[in-house]
């Protein structure tokens, strides 16, 4: 059994608290592991799609990104549990593409709208950051955001809030 899985078993059925809950959600958006992402979400946040609806958005969107995402660390720098509802401030580290002037041309492609699936699977992110950055420094931003849980029978889930 996957790690990722395991938790997932274990968040559900011994009950881990929101904490645990949105470390594991975070965890599983850096390894792009959607089903998980989507196991955790709280139902209204995942607006009526099924498994199969959420997880073809999001290979399709997060396709082009994935490797870089394996990349990213988080904080959880606040966290407040009222009852039923709790928040957390989360810092989010992560390859600031914009400024990465040295992979710029190779990346660029990947933006156009006529790029096809299977060029995209032939990029490897990790290869051309160990090419054009050889000591793994490299730009980053952090963004803060923050994040819901809400109990749902019982067991913590993660509410996405339209902004």
């Amino acid at each position: 059994m996957n790690p990722i899985a395991l938790l997932l078993f274990l968040i559900i059925f011994l009950g881990a608290g929101p904490r645990e809950t949105l470390e594991h959600f975070l965890k599983a958006k850096i390894v792009s592991d959607y089903k998980t992402v989507y196991e955790l979400l709280f139902e209204e946040s995942r607006e009526g799609k099924t498994l199969n609806e959420f997880l073809s958005t999001r290979d399709e969107g997060m396709l082009i990104f994935s490797s870089m995402m394996k990349r990213a660390d988080f904080e959880i720098a606040e966290f407040v549990e009222n009852g039923d509802k709790a928040s957390a401030i989360v810092r989010i580290t992560l390859p600031d593409l914009i400024n990465m002037d040295k992979i710029t041309n190779e990346l660029m492609p990947l933006f156009m709208p006529s790029l096809d699936r299977e060029k995209i699977l032939d990029i490897n992110f990790d290869s051309i950051i160990s090419i054009h950055y050889p000591n793994n420094i490299y730009p980053t931003l952090t963004k803060t955001d923050t994040m819901y849980m809400i109990t749902e029978n019982d067991i913590w889930k993660i509410e996405l809030l339209k902004k």
